[in-house]
């Protein structure tokens, strides 16, 4: 529960109420991330030694992912620049229909937090704006920078969610999920039977209707922006 509501704990959220430590401090972090490595700290210190023994803790995994990250996402700046280039020569030929397959894709097979950022950075640059500002990003996320900005961000967010599903590696917890399934004694589908199986006849279709509803403009559209809590 404290894990959960420091996720929350965001001065873009709750202005005026939760401090701002970017601004007051200069610092890379805020709160949130003060609040939830403590949680972290704490639960390692009172756990029970015995439990982590059996089940052979180690930081190792943790520090692996978190160097692949740090590595992936310092990489990933120059094509960042490129992808918003590439965006503004072609703006007008973007549809949401593309961000969305395109999002998805490339979710199903890579993590979604990178296909994310780099799809999100191709949309903003359509509308001229730089996904390095803050309030930029809440200008597209609200529509305020066009009248479908917003249904850009919907198609971006939704494809990288839901698509990760379509394989074992689209998103991080898959693999874990299967390996102590496997572990209970439970059979899992192999890696291509899951896709084969389950993802290609049942996941793919609804997609397809999500897309269709949504983001294709042949429907009236029952969504709206995100939420006018990101405005300043």
């Amino acid at each position: 529960v404290a894990t959960i509501a420091a996720v929350f704990v965001d001065p873009n959220i709750f202005p005026g109420i939760v401090p701002d430590l970017h601004a007051m401090l200069h610092v890379p972090f805020g709160l949130r991330e003060v609040l939830l490595v403590a949680i972290a700290f704490g639960a390692y210190k009172t756990a029970n030694r015995a439990a982590l023994d059996g089940n052979a803790f180690s930081f190792e995994p943790i520090k692996e992912v978190a160097w692949l990250f740090i590595g992936i996402f310092l990489t990933m700046q120059p094509a960042l620049r490129l992808i918003s280039v590439a965006a503004q020569d072609y703006a007008s030929a973007l549809t949401p229909t593309h961000f969305y397959f395109g999002t998805g894709m490339l979710s199903a097979v890579l993590d979604n937090a990178p296909t994310y950022l780099a799809f999100m950075a191709a949309a903003m640059a359509k509308f001229g704006l730089n996904i390095d500002s803050l309030e930029a990003v809440k200008t597209m996320a609200t529509g305020a920078a066009d009248d479908t900005s917003w249904r850009y961000v919907q198609a971006i967010s939704v494809a990288a969610v839901f698509w990760g599903a379509v394989t074992y590696i689209g998103n991080g917890p898959n693999f874990m999920v299967k390996s102590i399934a496997e572990s209970s004694g439970v059979e899992t589908p192999s890696f291509f039977g899951y896709i084969f199986r389950y993802a290609i006849p049942v996941l793919i279709p609804v997609y397809i209707v999500v897309w269709f509803v949504f983001f294709s403009g042949h429907v009236m559209h029952i969504a709206g922006p995100v939420p006018a809590i990101l405005n300043p």
